[in-house]
């Protein structure tokens, strides 16, 4: 990823969402590798906190999923008002 981020900005598409350490320790790992962002779920609070610090100390962007275009997602997620 090293070489790649010398060219142009390298956002992890990982969709994090573990318990916190392993956040952290997944965040740290690809932003020591040249990501400049991460993507994370937003869920549960404690799990994206250790995303929010870990992307904070490198001076890089998180990119959080509030809600997901799969259908079974429906199972997780809030249902979309209808207008």
């Amino acid at each position: 990823m090293h070489e790649i981020s010398k060219l142009a900005p390298v956002i992890a598409d990982l969709k994090v969402a573990d318990i916190p350490n392993t956040n952290k320790l997944i965040c740290e790992a690809v932003l020591e590798k040249g990501a400049s962002g991460v993507i994370a779920h937003a869920f549960p609070m404690d799990s994206l906190m250790a995303c929010i610090d870990s992307v904070a100390a490198y001076g890089a962007d998180l990119y959080v999923v509030t809600e997901m275009s799969h259908p079974g997602a429906e199972q997780f997620m809030a249902p979309l008002a209808e207008d």
